[in-house]
Order: C-alpha cells, then sequence, then structure tokens
C-alpha cells in the first residue's frame, strides 16, 4: 500500500511539473498615480501570473498576463498578453539579471 502510494506521488509530481501553467499563479491588482513607479517582475514571475494596473487619475487600466517563459540569443524572458482599451497585443519582456 505505502508502495502505491510514493508511486501516485511521483507520478502526481511528474504531471504537474510538466504543465506549463502555474497552479499557484497570482492574480494581483494594483492602483498607482501618475509618475509612480513599480517593477514588472516582482508581480509577473510565472506562467499564469496576471498583474491589473489600474491608473488613479482616469480609471484606465491595463491587464499584464504571462503567456509563456523562454530563452533566446538575448537571455531569459518572459511572453505576455497585453489588453488595454485598444485592445490586446503581445510583448516579449526580458528578465533582469541579478
Amino acid at each position: 500500500m505505502f508502495k502505491k502510494l510514493i508511486y501516485f506521488v511521483i507520478t502526481a509530481v511528474l504531471i504537474l511539473s510538466s504543465l506549463q501553467i502555474s497552479a499557484f499563479a497570482k492574480d494581483t491588482t494594483i492602483t498607482i498615480k501618475a509618475g509612480q513607479v513599480f517593477n514588472l517582475f516582482d508581480y509577473l514571475k510565472d506562467v499564469g501570473d496576471k498583474l491589473t494596473v489600474i491608473y488613479s487619475e482616469d480609471n484606465s487600466k491595463i491587464v499584464f498576463q504571462v503567456v509563456s517563459k523562454s530563452t533566446d540569443e538575448k537571455g531569459d524572458y518572459i511572453l505576455c498578453n497585453i489588453t488595454n482599451k485598444d485592445g490586446t497585443s503581445q510583448q516579449k519582456f526580458y528578465l533582469p539579471y541579478i
């Protein structure tokens, strides 16, 4: 019985780790004022993470959602869907090296 439990746990971990969408994706909303600076990478780290930025002056909002995480010749990046009043587009954001 214990052996079956171990096999089940190992199988579950392998299946969950192979999924691209994080089971622990964060959905964060922040409100900012004109001139206020924030770091996207404080909020967007893994596939599935979503950040809604609301501008307090006119209540407009932009939604960033991480679609994939990858590497190319320039470095590591996240690919985000960006949704605002004009529609949806995709953009790469290169991760800073620390």
